[in-house]
């Protein structure tokens, strides 16, 4: 300590380890990555809050990634299936624009964007009862006849398959939420 006495304040410095700034430049060209596949999707980015854009991270970027590789994954494999997930979507996205009509107010006040991905993607692998409850609870702002759309969706195709996650299994609508929407 006698030696520091007396010094002019003085910070120093260490070079960053090269692996520690590969690291980060991966992490970040994965996060660009994400975005650019977003943004070819056609979801405009300006949707997006600037702090999640800042971050490259958040519950809007990861629920459009996740539906997204969710398709890719599908349509590799099934291009059937894939083409009906497609069709869900679809129609919830109508569903959502003729409610907003009809009560005179933006489709995002019924359902942000984001929230349609997510929806579809729960709606074609739960197994269980989607109500108007669980859409609710989610964050769907009004319901009325979403769970409708879902069911005559399901019982079209006869969806039975490619399902994983069992609504009943969860102890109360806040679980259920934290686990499809929050993870």
């Amino acid at each position: 300590m006698k030696l520091l006495e007396g010094a002019p304040n003085t910070s120093l410095f260490l070079p960053v380890p090269q692996e520690l700034r590969d690291l980060e430049t991966q992490e970040r060209e994965k996060r660009e990555a994400v975005l650019a596949k977003i943004k070819h999707s056609g979801v405009d980015l300006k949707t997006i809050s600037k702090d999640e854009l800042d971050v490259e991270d958040g519950e809007v970027i990861r629920a459009y990634n996740y539906w997204l590789r969710y398709l890719e994954r599908t349509m590799e494999r099934n291009f059937e299936r894939y083409k009906q997930l497609v069709d869900l979507h679809n129609r919830i996205k109508n569903w959502r624009s003729k409610t907003a009509q009809s009560l005179k107010v933006a489709p995002n006040n019924i359902m942000p964007e984001h929230l349609v991905s997510q929806v579809a993607y729960v709606s074609a692998t739960a197994t269980g009862v989607i109500d108007d409850n669980i859409l609710h609870d989610a964050g769907v702002r009004v319901v009325t006849n979403l769970a409708k759309v879902i069911r005559k969706w399901n019982d079209e195709i006869g969806n039975n398959e490619n399902r994983h996650l069992n609504l009943n299994e969860y102890s109360s609508p806040i679980a259920l939420k934290q686990y499809i929407f929050h993870r």
